[in-house]
């Protein structure tokens, strides 16, 4: 998949207000002189790969946007991640984002091609074809590059279709048989290269949005869907006949990220419960799965002649057409120690009524290293690690967190430290009833001890 999923994973307390991120880009050049703490690896949610040059790849941590070049990973950027709706490499083989209200390429720097009102989702690329849901004032329309995203055309007015687009694809080959979903979640289908949709597919609000949308390139009435969890049911939808009838494979998958298509009847699927890379084989009228790593927790799978997983554990690789998998993730580290104060950036308060939190990833150690809670039962508190704050001197760090050992132990904590940069970490504390944690939303250590800390807590 020649496309960066992004995805939001916010912490959500019942008690605290609506999380309202401001909708704008922050980029920030020269971030080599940032300091990086922890192992090589982190949170990646997603990679762009060159499929003229495999090892043209880049990827995304939930910050920050990384050039693999010289055999080993180098941070370009810095990004606001809930502002990115995904990406591709284009023709000359530089990266290509869309971000919130505008189309970013890097060839030296990061530099605008187009502006919109707003943008909902990008296609896969598929050559230098992508198409974009995006807004022209407050009409939601639907565009078409097919030089890699430097121009855009559009081709459909979307506004009589309900609002909230969260995916659009195309059958390779075929531009004029389109897919576009909602949150609602419904999807549409348009034969006529969008001058008109049908609703082939509805859901119930619990399902969760649709965020992939996987044609079969060898036959374009079959595709398969995954949704963003919100909360059982989630799963994996399958249909043969352009969404005429639909297959549920709860027997398979409760969460799948992405899909992709290796052959006909061969497919790849990046799952979080169960967690891992499983294989997908058509067995007469349906479909079989086997996981192929249990390692590999992917939330974006790249396809090409190198194969590419955006993970919780960085950046994992493929070269023999996803039978085995190895980390790829030389010089990456996910997790920035800020030269101003030496501090993740945690909790911002916007006004009475809002607040802004940035979450970064540090641990993999768990089967899912991202958990997506939002005001759910405690029992979805699955293994996680989500950053409210960092701070330390020297080799002496301290880290906000949530984790949970993995089962059967299923003991939480929500305070670390490491003594030796950030390369090993070990719990402070133990919780054994997650209703009344203690969350350390803010850490000061002592300039002139660096074991006398203070600690800022909510419940």
């Amino acid at each position: 998949m020649y496309v960066m999923m992004f995805v939001l994973l916010v912490f959500k307390l019942p008690s605290l207000p609506e999380l309202n991120l401001p909708q704008h880009l922050h980029a920030r050049s020269g971030s080599n002189h940032l300091d990086w703490i922890g192992p090589e690896g982190g949170v990646i949610m997603g990679v762009l790969a060159d499929v003229h040059d495999p090892s043209n790849v880049w990827a995304a941590s939930l910050t920050d946007i990384w050039e693999y070049r010289d055999n080993s990973w180098q941070p370009v950027d810095m990004f606001r991640f809930v502002d990115i709706r995904g990406g591709a490499v284009n023709a000359s083989g530089y990266p290509l984002l869309a971000v919130y209200d505008s189309i970013y390429v890097y060839d030296t720097t990061w530099h605008t091609v187009r502006g919109f009102d707003g943008i909902d989702a990008i296609s896969e690329a598929v050559s230098d074809t992508l198409l974009l849901i995006a807004y022209r004032g407050y009409s939601p329309l639907l565009w078409v590059t097919t030089d890699g995203g430097m121009t855009w055309d559009s081709i459909a007015n979307l506004s009589l279709l309900n609002p909230g687009f969260t995916a659009v694809s195309y059958a390779p080959g075929d531009p004029s048989t389109i897919y576009i979903a909602n949150t609602m979640p419904q999807l549409y289908k348009s034969v006529d290269a969008g001058t008109t949709f049908t609703m082939v597919w509805e859901g119930a609000p619990e399902s969760g949005p649709i965020m992939d949308i996987e044609v079969n390139p060898w036959e374009h009435d079959e595709l398969f869907v995954c949704f963003e969890f919100e909360g059982p049911p989630a799963a994996m939808l399958h249909t043969g006949d352009g969404g005429a009838t639909w297959d549920t494979l709860f027997q398979y998958f409760w969460w799948a990220m992405d899909c992709e298509f290796l052959h006909e009847d061969t497919v790849i699927v990046a799952a979080l419960s169960p967690s891992g890379i499983f294989r997908g084989v058509r067995s007469g009228e349906g479909w079989h799965f086997t996981c192929v790593d249990d390692r590999v927790v992917a939330f974006d799978i790249i396809l090409g002649d190198v194969i590419y997983a955006a993970t919780g554990d960085g950046v994992w690789r493929s070269t023999d057409h996803a039978n085995t998998w190895e980390p790829f993730n030389t010089g990456l580290k996910a997790v920035p120690l800020w030269e101003d104060a030496q501090v993740s950036q945690h909790v911002d308060h916007v006004d009475d009524q809002n607040i802004m939190v940035w979450v970064t990833g540090i641990f993999s150690t768990a089967v899912y290293p991202i958990c997506y809670w939002i005001g759910l039962p405690t029992s979805y508190i699955t293994n996680s690690m989500m950053t409210l704050a960092v701070e330390g001197y020297g080799d002496t760090l301290y880290v906000a967190a949530i984790g949970l050992d993995p089962p059967p132990q299923f003991i939480l904590h929500t305070l670390y430290r490491s003594v030796d940069g950030g390369t090993t970490w070990t719990p402070m504390n133990t919780w054994t009833n997650p209703d009344s944690i203690l969350i350390f939303g803010e850490i000061w250590v002592s300039p002139t001890d660096y074991n006398r800390i203070l600690l800022v807590a909510f419940t």
